[in-house]
């Protein structure tokens, strides 16, 4: 089935309150200065309802939300300006309107990412100084996707949550559960000023290869049943997480894709995001946007000759390495160039 979307109009939305002056310009941390330029998708489904709101009634309702959503999170409507910050200009979020040929259930069933990006107005590598775009897309159907893009110097994924969680919120009415946000990153991750990050890195996604695998739930308490061990220090038995136990597997996978291709030289690391907020030890920092986010290497494995045995070391390392990440070592972390240098360190590798 070929899979093709029509754009109706489109606009910019703008905060519905101007932003103070005091408040025009967004210092970016040097942890968004060294962000990735692309774009974190979000897509959300929406069935044919059994009302009788028209889609004008329901974009317009989207992109009121929208409006005063932006209000409270002023910068996301700005535009970035070299690398440095962003000016709070209330120039508005790119805004889509579309349609698409087909049922929702058509591309739910069976998803594509090549088909999914078209309900976005930008591809993740979209190279421009918008800090976010919206595209709200109907369906033959009566169902319709909205999708939410923002770009990731101006926030991880934690950001773009609290910023979603806020515009949904708004558009069922229920203004007590917005939130507050705090744009003070860049007061404890001292922005930096040099060359090399004068652009920051963009992302090239030929460089990349996307496949999706589906775990369902017995299959994934199947695999921590399979990487449980003992912890000799404590002497307990540890079962691992999910997320540990899926790394171990995807671990001893291409490791044994390197050893069949005789690639015994190669350095292989591995890496999880991790949401420094909670570790920060400061007041409101759940409420911190912006990119508070560390990628501890977890795994720099250079001795090939233990096979994919190294599977119970990964799930250790793994769960030694987050454990390590405690206020101190944020602390260490925000002194001096202390991350930049990290960061440059690790692209050498």
């Amino acid at each position: 089935m070929k899979f093709e979307v029509e754009v109706l109009c489109q606009d910019l939305v703008k905060p519905s309150f101007p932003t103070a002056q005091q408040s025009r310009y967004h210092q970016l941390s040097c942890i968004d200065q060294m962000m990735l330029t692309m774009y974190m998708p979000w897509i959300f489904y929406y069935p044919a309802s059994d009302n009788s709101t028209k889609k004008e009634e329901t974009c317009e309702r989207v992109k009121r939300s929208l409006s005063e959503a932006l209000t409270m999170f002023y910068p996301v409507a700005g535009r970035f300006r070299e690398n440095k910050y962003v000016d709070c200009n209330d120039e508005g979020v790119h805004f889509v309107e579309a349609k698409a040929k087909c049922n929702i259930q058509d591309i739910l069933q069976i998803p594509n990412s090549y088909d999914i990006n078209k309900l976005l107005p930008f591809d993740m590598d979209h190279v421009g100084d918008e800090v976010a775009c919206v595209q709200v897309t109907h369906f033959d159907c009566g169902g319709m996707t909205i999708g939410f893009a923002m770009c990731h110097k101006m926030g991880d994924a934690l950001s773009s949550i609290m910023f979603l969680q806020t515009w949904s919120a708004i558009s069922r009415g229920e203004g007590s559960a917005t939130i507050v946000p705090h744009f003070d990153s860049a007061k404890y991750f001292a922005p930096v000023n040099l060359p090399e990050f004068d652009r920051g890195y963009v992302y090239n996604r030929k460089n990349f290869v996307t496949k999706r695998f589906v775990f369902d739930a017995s299959s994934l308490s199947a695999l921590r049943d399979r990487y449980v061990y003992r912890d000799n220090i404590n002497e307990e038995t540890i079962r691992p997480t999910r997320v540990e136990a899926l790394t171990a597997y995807t671990w001893s996978k291409i490791m044994t894709v390197t050893e069949i291709k005789g690639s015994r030289d190669k350095v292989i690391t591995a890496s999880h995001a991790v949401n420094l907020r909670p570790r920060m030890n400061l007041p409101f920092s759940e409420q911190q946007f912006g990119n508070l986010v560390l990628d501890p290497e977890l795994v720099n494995m250079v001795d090939n000759n233990k096979k994919s045995s190294c599977d119970d070391f990964v799930v250790r390392k793994m769960r030694e390495t987050l454990v390590n990440l405690n206020a101190e070592y944020v602390k260490n972390l925000q002194s001096g160039n202390t991350y930049f240098d990290m960061i440059k360190e690790s692209s050498r590798g």
